[in-house]
């Protein structure tokens, strides 16, 4: 899979869900997921 096409997904998914107001959690989620690669 293409990372620069997961890590544009993974943006999109953080922007949309940022309007519910939880995109914190997610957030360090997703720099948690960056730094095992």
């Amino acid at each position: 899979m293409n990372i620069s096409l997961f890590s544009n997904i993974m943006h999109r998914v953080l922007f949309e869900i940022s309007s519910q107001g939880v995109t914190w959690n997610l957030f360090k989620t997703h720099q948690s997921m960056q730094n095992s690669f």
